[in-house]
């Protein structure tokens, strides 16, 4: 999946303590099947 992440304000104990510049990246999830669903074994970010 391709994300897109707008710039925003880091929050600690409710208190502003930085931002994080906006960026994008694609997400590639890989999925096994356990417990009768689908879970997240792991991702790659490229």
């Amino acid at each position: 999946m391709d994300v897109d992440v707008a710039k925003h304000r880091g929050l600690k104990n409710g208190k502003p303590y930085g931002t994080v510049d906006a960026t994008q990246f694609h997400l590639t999830q890989h999925v096994i099947w356990r417990g009768g669903g689908w879970k997240i074994a792991d991702w790659v970010v490229s």
